[in-house]
């Protein structure tokens, strides 16, 4: 607004903030996508698309917290891992990789934790990486997106593919940094 300009709340502003805060306190995952070509491309517009609901959660969640993945350097990597519960009975699962510097045990644990829970009980393995010198990973961060981070990064995905509850598929995701360390 411009100066001495009234502004006028939305009717619905409050329930709307409200909704955003919680969907970012406590990164709310969705029951449902909506589907961007569900009419297969033919109209040319939003007409026909289709939500489909997420996939069912089909099992129980283990977690282990502190996971130390060696780099090539020597140097140690922290990770927690949320893996589906059948992992001890020799069920194998595809693994997801999120690499980033925000201190995976405090502020961003309760995001973490969500995300992991999801993703275990739908069948995939979620590790949560500090990159070094971040959190719990030992080290120094010199700078960010280093030639270290980047071959650290490899080295997790090589070490994520080994262990028996991996079907050694391994994707990584993240937004922001986490994205920048993805590719």
């Amino acid at each position: 607004p411009r100066d001495n300009q009234a502004v006028t709340p939305h009717p619905d502003g409050a329930a709307r903030l409200a909704r955003f805060r919680t969907s970012v306190l406590f990164q709310r995952l969705p029951d449902a996508y909506l589907c961007p070509h569900g009419d297969h491309g033919r109209s040319g517009g939003s007409a026909g698309r289709e939500v489909r609901p997420a996939s069912q959660p089909r099992h129980g969640v283990t977690r282990r917290l502190d996971v130390r993945i060696r780099a090539r350097d020597g140097l140690e990597l922290s990770a927690n891992i949320w893996l589906p519960d059948d992992v001890d009975a020799g069920a194998r699962h595809p693994a997801i990789l999120e690499m980033i510097p925000y201190r995976k045990d405090d502020w961003r644990a309760n995001a973490d934790e969500a995300r992991g829970r999801y993703l275990a009980r739908r069948g995939y393995v979620l590790c949560r990486v500090d990159v070094r010198g971040t959190g719990r990973s030992d080290g120094l961060a010199l700078d960010e997106y280093t030639a270290d981070e980047t071959r650290d990064g490899y080295d997790a995905v090589e070490w994520l593919a080994g262990p028996p509850w991996c079907t050694g598929e391994v994707g990584m995701w993240g937004i922001s940094y986490g994205g920048f360390t993805a590719i």
